[in-house]
């Protein structure tokens, strides 16, 4: 039997993650016994599951310091199914030394993160109409009474506002970017309890829409990965799509708000931020370094960049 590696901290899965050699003959041999071909696989390396690709499947090997993770792919892949949109059927399940598994299909269609960049506006504007139908319908699911969407939608906010400051500081975050931000969040925050929560897939970013192009035009063919499925309000849907695709675009972002039927006023901008700063991955330092242009040096410049939805943050 071949044997899956000691990881006793995050830290050693993360050093060992892109290592194919330490994964693959645990992976060949739990692809083996659901007859598959182990001479097709072929590692995807994204997101934070152990993935592999083979003969039409998606093999995801799940990490011991996750275990609601695998919970959640398979609570998503059956409460989603009733959208209009695909997802991934599951074709088999299991545990391979202590490590969750699941067989899921492989749908057809590149992630949108690879044509993103390259589309026209117009093209840009179409696919995030698509994603806020989407979205909608996701929002419009009955909300399950399962332990795999703990916590609850309000313990979630009061976790976040408690750890936002030392969570952002362990990344890099001055004191100068902090005492604002904490300010947003505690002034803000407390709105997005008032609303009843709905089901969320969380982290709609460029991996995990699939699109396929027709006659030219790109269309949304797919929809994967729920390991981080939550309920909650329904604004935290927009975290990723607010960094991914609308940031430094605030008519994009307007079009794709309206779309999806929110008001474009100064309270859907300060919400709109606040359930950004909640979100369980959220990097400011990150984004400063990698996202942002160099004259974001204060929060409201920020705040415009990923949700203004005026040209100018003096409108």
């Amino acid at each position: 039997m071949a044997h899956l590696p000691h990881v006793p901290d995050i830290s050693t899965y993360s050093r060992l993650f892109l290592q194919n050699d330490v994964w693959w003959p645990a992976v060949a041999e739990i692809a083996q016994s659901h007859g598959l071909p182990t001479e097709q696989l072929q590692r995807c390396p994204t997101g934070s599951a152990i993935v592999y690709r083979c003969a039409g499947r998606i093999l995801k090997l799940f990490a011991p310091f996750w275990p609601e993770e695998s919970e959640r792919e398979r609570l998503g892949l059956s409460r989603c199914a009733a959208l209009e949109i695909p997802v991934p059927m599951l074709y088999g399940e299991g545990q391979y030394q202590g490590w969750d598994y699941l067989i899921l299909e492989e749908l057809p269609g590149i992630s949108l993160g690879e044509v993103w960049a390259d589309l026209a506006v117009p093209q840009q504007r179409a696919l995030l109409t698509q994603a806020a139908d989407i979205m909608q319908a996701l929002h419009g699911l009955t909300v399950p009474h399962d332990s795999a969407l703990e916590p609850a939608w309000s313990d979630f906010v009061q976790q976040q506002m408690q750890h936002f400051a030392a969570q952002q500081q362990a990344k890099g975050l001055s004191d100068a970017w902090l005492r604002p931000l904490v300010h947003e969040l505690r002034t803000h925050a407390p709105s997005l309890l008032e609303t009843r929560p709905v089901l969320l897939h969380s982290d709609l970013t460029e991996d995990h829409f699939l699109v396929q192009e027709h006659n030219g035009h790109w269309q949304i063919t797919g929809l994967i990965d729920f390991g981080d499925l939550m309920q909650g309000h329904f604004l935290y849907e927009f975290g990723a799509p607010l960094v991914f695709y609308t940031r430094g675009k605030p008519a994009l972002r307007r079009h794709f708000l309206q779309q999806y039927g929110l008001p474009l006023n100064r309270q859907t901008e300060d919400q709109l931020f606040a359930a950004l700063l909640l979100h369980r991955f959220v990097n400011i330092p990150w984004y400063l370094e990698h996202l942002c242009p160099p004259d974001i040096q204060d929060v409201k410049a920020l705040k415009h960049f990923f949700c203004g939805l005026n040209e100018s943050s003096q409108q």
